[in-house]
């Protein structure tokens, strides 16, 4: 949102508008559930929390948890294991802020 200069209001409007498919599907669904002004005027954090819970379920956080505590490197390939340990860290920590203990 920094990059865009998107004000807080504005955000769950902006990544709306960017889902296709099936997520596409899944918001129309939302909107038409509890109505145009309460979906567009909810929270980013209530939107992530209602796309984490659809999209990211907590039994597949611990397999990423579980794949980062048992990451290795593979032969010579320090670039590689690099990489997905930044990635799955970033995941992890993100998903882990949605979820509740």
């Amino acid at each position: 949102f920094h990059i865009s200069n998107c004000a807080a209001e504005n955000q769950v409007k902006f990544t709306t508008c960017t889902l296709h498919s099936v997520a596409l599907t899944w918001w129309n669904t939302q909107v038409q559930t509890i109505g145009h002004e309460a979906a567009y005027g909810m929270s980013w954090k209530t939107l992530m929390k209602m796309m984490t819970d659809k999209y990211c379920p907590r039994n597949e956080i611990r397999k990423l948890e579980m794949e980062l505590w048992e990451l290795k490197v593979k032969g010579t390939d320090l670039a590689s294991y690099t990489q997905r340990f930044q990635e799955l860290a970033l995941r992890c920590k993100r998903l882990s802020k949605l979820q509740p203990n």
